[in-house]
């Protein structure tokens, strides 16, 4: 019974120590969406590309 018990606290201790990695890679992951720029802001930088390519064809040399 007592090696049963023991097993069961050491797939206890186990189990949070898996829980606890999830959580920091849960909390890696939003951040990381927290900080990608969104579409209105993509769409922005590919408008200036194009409009800086136009200024510089138009009075570039």
């Amino acid at each position: 019974m007592e090696a049963r018990i023991k097993r069961l606290e050491d797939d206890g201790k186990e189990i949070r120590t898996d829980l606890k990695r999830i959580l920091a890679d849960t909390a890696e992951i939003k951040g990381r969406v927290a900080s990608m720029p969104t579409s209105l802001q993509l769409f922005m930088a590919i408008v200036a590309v194009f409009v800086a390519s136009g200024l510089l064809r138009w009075f570039g040399h």
